[in-house]
């Protein structure tokens, strides 16, 4: 059995690649998704006849809008990356199509109470009703929303170590020293073979002009 020191140092030494969690492979586990973004996206695009933005890594709307022109695209997609509406439909054609998933914002809130660590509160309300809101505020209409609960295991303390550096978001006080007292009771729980139960929040949502 790995001790405390051993995980703990591992996962602060191991290189961060953004919110990419594979090289936690079999230590998190995550329930699936009754939907697959990537198969529903390249179906939406292959019916496409026209040009596809795929926002992920873009900041798109949230410096002042798009250099791109009105009415440019047939599909706006977008996984897991903040959107202005008004932009998305800014450049959406008129029978253009915006598929979007997102992740809800009280995402790992079972992280937070298990470390005692305050609740994140900029997105607490983000959902689908919400996202569906701004939609429709900006000229969009949702043909589709669906929302998933996953359930989320974390089999070792060094997993949710490293996953807390890649998802800042979730507990932005972070820090090994400051948790370690709670650090350590987790990792005497995993170490019993009872992984630390969490709950992801993931809603998909196409829209088309209204």
């Amino acid at each position: 059995m790995r001790t405390y020191e051993d995980l703990i140092a591992e996962a602060l030494a191991a290189p961060v690649n953004g919110p990419d969690l594979t090289y936690l492979d079999e230590r998190m586990t995550e329930g699936s998704l009754p939907w697959a973004y990537r198969q529903r996206a390249d179906e939406v695009t292959g019916q496409a006849d026209g040009p596809v933005l795929d926002m992920n890594g873009e900041s798109v709307g949230s410096a002042g809008g798009l250099s791109l022109p009105d009415g440019e695209f047939a599909v706006v997609l977008n996984q897991h990356h903040p959107y202005d509406p008004s932009e998305v439909r800014r450049v959406l054609r008129e029978d253009g199509v915006f598929l979007t998933e997102q992740v809800g914002g009280l995402d790992g809130l079972a992280i937070n109470e298990a470390l005692g660590a305050p609740l994140p509160s900029d997105f607490s309300d983000w959902a689908l009703s919400t996202a569906r809101t701004g939609l429709e505020k900006a000229g969009l209409r949702v043909r589709n929303g669906r929302t998933a609960f996953p359930e989320r295991l974390f089999h070792d303390v060094g997993a949710l170590v490293y996953f807390l550096r890649a998802t800042p978001r979730q507990v932005p006080d972070f820090s090994v020293e400051w948790y370690d007292k709670e650090l350590r009771l987790l990792h005497d729980q995993m170490s019993a073979n009872e992984p630390l139960r969490d709950r992801a929040v993931r809603f998909l949502i196409e829209a088309e002009p209204a």
